[in-house]
């Protein structure tokens, strides 16, 4: 079958982020109601030709052909007949078939866009960096290779995040003319906190004491994965593949604590 994609009126701007998200649910819909048609199930006819358009629309600018051709649900059950005739399963796989192929284009395109922001949100924390610390080379190192991994080796990205943190609390206590403990990130995060006049362990509910066990729980997580899908330690079974929106979570919490660290010493060198 040709791929095409006719009557299209969308526009020049490629697809943001939040439309190739629903772009992914609407290939999943249309998924079921061309495998319904096919299959003489209940279909909805006007639902398809809003959700082609769509489809159709966010294809073009997304530069992917369409395979989504048919007018409608019953030129579409009328072809599939035709083309697989008593054969439901035949229809099934065939509707699997064109719309993975959509699928895994617009995933691969959402990839590489929320990979792009982060890398412009690893840009900022650098900045942040260079401001807060005299000697920021350490952050740096592990922030300029972190784009490439998330491309390229999610675990060695899962590995990466922990020595972000790791990088940010021992800058932490080397600005104030302290060296971080050794052999433990745990130690070593607890100690630049206290170096920066915080409770790594504050009880009570304050507003401060509950942002507080947050920040303890995004190192926490971080560390946690890092030992379960991280490249940094041998194990004696292989681990599992971690998934490319895990990985960037993973990144992100440990931005979160980068930040709050340096913008911390930030504020507290402005003070002094």
């Amino acid at each position: 079958m040709d791929w095409s994609a006719d009557d299209l009126e969308g526009d020049d701007e490629p697809p943001s982020i939040d439309e190739l998200e629903t772009g992914l649910d609407q290939v999943d819909t249309m998924l079921g109601m061309l495998a319904a048609a096919a299959t003489d199930q209940p279909s909805n006819p006007r639902q398809y030709l809003r959700l082609r358009r769509q489809l159709n629309d966010l294809l073009v600018r997304a530069n992917i052909k369409s395979p989504f051709r048919w007018s409608t649900l019953d030129e579409w059950a009328a072809a599939s007949k035709v083309k697989f005739p008593r054969n439901y399963a035949g229809r099934r796989t065939y509707v699997a078939q064109i719309t993975d192929r959509v699928r895994d284009a617009l995933q691969e395109l959402l990839d590489e866009a929320q990979n792009g922001a982060l890398t412009q949100e690893l840009d900022d924390l650098g900045a942040v960096a260079d401001d807060a610390l005299d000697d920021p080379s350490g952050i740096r190192v592990e922030l300029g290779v972190l784009p490439d991994l998330l491309r390229s080796d999610l675990r060695a990205a899962v590995g990466k995040a922990k020595n972000l943190v790791e990088a940010t609390a021992k800058a932490v206590l080397a600005a104030h003319g302290q060296q971080a403990p050794q052999h433990s990130f745990d130690k070593s995060v607890n100690a630049a906190l206290r170096t920066l006049n915080l409770d790594p362990n504050p009880t009570g509910n304050s507003p401060e004491a509950q942002a507080m066990r947050l920040l303890k729980e995004l190192s926490s997580f971080v560390g946690t994965l890092r030992n379960d899908f991280g490249d940094g330690h041998g194990s004696v079974r292989a681990h599992t593949s971690v998934e490319s929106r895990h990985a960037r979570l993973t990144v992100r919490a440990a931005m979160a604590w980068c930040y709050f660290a340096l913008e911390t010493l930030q504020d507290q060198n402005i003070d002094d």
